[in-house]
């Protein structure tokens, strides 16, 4: 099972950053400003698309630098409207 220790080390960073900078850096993730506006709307993504490659046909790839931020205008972004202001994903159709 996957237990997802990004989020075990992200918060170790945090916890470390704020040990040795209790004013300028904040003890939780939503103070920080990584977490500025985050989860506010709930109509508003808060996901990222995966970076730009440098070759996105090479299992090797790095990300492209500077990063593009979203993949070329294509992929979710934080602040994308979703869904055309509806809470839920409009699906078109003939209902019975």
């Amino acid at each position: 099972q996957y237990r997802h220790p990004h989020l075990a080390l992200a918060a170790f960073e945090l916890w470390i950053a704020n040990s040795c900078f209790p004013t300028d850096c904040p003890s939780e993730w939503l103070d920080s400003p990584n977490g500025v506006d985050y989860g506010t709307s709930t109509l508003k993504s808060t996901s990222i698309t995966w970076a730009e490659m440098d070759d996105n046909t090479s299992p090797v790839a790095q990300p492209k630098v500077p990063y593009e931020f979203p993949n070329s205008g294509t992929g979710n972004f934080p602040g994308l409207e979703l869904y055309e202001g509806n809470f839920i994903k409009p699906a078109p159709g003939l209902y019975v």
